[in-house]
């Protein structure tokens, strides 16, 4: 993963950043360190887990344990989604308050990203 930064070209110091969603950038303490923060994140719009078998082994299972894991592995991205959207916010709202400025990305930006 990349480290989105904005340099001074006055001072060099870092003026703005985003690394990766807003509350695991509120825990790395960049708050301390810019007060700028620019979003969405282009690069990682959502954090999402995988689960690999080896294709026997699923091969061997029954339909039954078939549709369990899937299930399982369905409830848990529908969860994790729901639960980031929410930390998401909580953690904007705490930048704010530290006193970051928050920023989003002009829609002409976005556009050409998506483009790209």
């Amino acid at each position: 993963m990349l480290l989105n930064r904005a340099i001074s070209t006055e001072s060099g110091d870092i003026d703005a950043a985003e690394y990766s969603l807003p509350a695991v950038d509120l825990k790395l303490g960049f708050q301390a360190l810019a007060r700028h923060y620019y979003f969405p994140g282009w690069h990682q719009p959502a954090s999402l887990f995988e689960l690999i078998v080896n294709r026997e082994k699923w091969d061997g299972l029954s339909s039954t344990q078939k549709a369990q894991i899937e299930a399982v592995c369905g409830d848990n991205v529908r969860h994790g989604l729901a639960e980031s959207e929410a930390a998401q916010f909580a953690a904007l709202k705490t930048l704010y308050s530290e006193g970051v400025q928050l920023h989003r990305w002009p829609t002409g930006i976005l556009e050409a990203l998506e483009k790209s």
